[in-house]
């Protein structure tokens, strides 16, 4: 009698390869859905106040941030010991059902609530996802490339999201589009379902708070952390200086048009994805350290240029240079945050540096908004500039040269 068939060797790099490309195109899609939801969500504060639409809009943004510095801790201790796949497509379905409802809002403080609880399931989300991108990729080289198409997937999603939402308003009404933002979220949820993530489920007694806290301390105990942690603040103030500054500086200084404004904007863009795209070949050559450091540098350079007054021209050239260091100084966090978390705490570590950063641009971007408007933007770009560089002063002195990866 023969002898059942061996079954076939699991080629598990290939298994876990597949996954994250379900997870990569269903943050892809969770981008997209993301952002056509925030044009509509402008509509729908337009017809629930009229002219005072912008305040309301302004109110509802830095409520996403106030969301994302206070509750991701707390939020990913909360879920930390539910499968993490099922918590993904819970998240997306719970979003989609929110967009799903905010067409029928009737009050300002309805919205607020429904936006509320959408950014507590986006601030579980997105810390989530990152950790479970480390777990997938365990080759370095891989998972460096995975936080360069990370970068480049956001930076297309700011250009693409609105222009897609512009197109979809010459054939839909405004309602609808939180419905197609939706089924964006469906189509994510149903790619993440199959995805067949392994389910490294986190232990541990602690309650909610004291696991929030475990997390910002495990964080505090690391130098090249620490030195991140103020590298935050520089990479904060070279995109609010894009973002907020820019349309000042282009439109009210520069009298310049909408579309010198947008090659402005498209230039920042530009130099952020190039700094996505080299950084796998900088990081095979130099320590992260010295090529975040460097980014940083570069990012406070190009401002201090900025507020000299350059022509439209020049201005091109060093938005792509703000770009270009802002991504150097930023992108590589991932992998000091995989080199450095400790056994089971790994969500909480990328929760916490995902409500540093927010807590960073949550500053910034009034801060930009009210000296542009107040000082014009020279005085603006100078002051940012000078905090920026400073940041970097102090990351260089809080992280050290020597290995990643030990305590300090």
């Amino acid at each position: 009698m023969s002898s059942p068939p061996r079954p076939e060797p699991v080629d598990v790099a290939a298994v876990l390869r597949r996954a994250y490309w379900r997870l990569f195109w269903g943050q892809a899609l969770a981008l997209v859905g993301t952002g056509i939801a925030t044009v509509a969500l402008a509509l729908v504060a337009y017809r629930l106040v009229g002219r005072e639409a912008a305040a309301i809009f302004g109110s509802l943004l830095a409520l996403k941030m106030a969301t994302y510095v206070l509750l991701t801790p707390l939020a990913a201790a909360l879920v930390r010991r539910l499968p993490r796949g099922s918590l993904l497509v819970g998240l997306d379905l719970a979003r989609a059902a929110l967009l799903l409802v905010l067409p029928f809002v009737q009050t300002v403080v309805g919205l607020f609530l429904v936006v509320l609880a959408f950014q507590v399931c986006s601030a579980v989300f997105v810390p989530a996802a990152q950790a479970i991108t480390s777990d997938l990729l365990p080759e370095e080289e891989a998972y460096v490339e995975a936080l360069a198409r990370s970068r480049l997937a956001h930076e297309l999603e700011q250009v693409a999201s609105p222009a897609a939402a512009g197109l979809l308003l010459f054939l839909l009404e405004a309602p609808l589009l939180f419905d197609v933002a939706a089924a964006a979220f469906l189509a994510s949820a149903l790619l993440l379902a199959g995805a067949g993530f392994p389910e490294g489920r986190e232990q541990g007694r602690e309650g909610v708070l004291r696991s929030a806290l475990r997390g910002l301390r495990d964080f505090l105990a690391h130098a090249p952390l620490r030195g991140l942690a103020a590298l935050n603040l520089t990479a904060a103030l070279a995109t609010a200086a894009v973002t907020v500054v820019t349309v000042h500086l282009v439109r009210a200084e520069l009298a310049g048009s909408e579309r010198m404004m947008t090659a402005a904007l498209v230039a920042a863009g530009a130099g952020s994805v190039a700094g996505a795209l080299v950084l796998p070949r900088l990081l095979d050559r130099l320590a992260k350290r010295a090529i975040m450091l460097a980014g940083g540098l570069l990012a406070g350079a190009a401002l201090l240029l900025g507020s000299l007054g350059p022509g439209f021209a020049a201005l091109l050239a060093l938005w792509f240079l703000l770009g270009l260091g802002g991504a150097l100084a930023a992108t590589p966090a991932g992998t000091l945050l995989r080199a450095l978390a400790p056994p089971g705490g790994k969500l909480a570590l990328y929760a916490t540096q995902f409500a540093l950063a927010n807590a960073a641009a949550m500053l910034a971007h009034p801060a930009a908004g009210w000296l542009a408007s107040g000082f014009g933007t020279g005085p603006t770009l100078l002051l940012f500039a000078v905090l920026a560089l400073a940041a970097v002063a102090a990351a260089a002195r809080l992280w050290p040269r020597g290995p990643v990866g030990t305590a300090a």
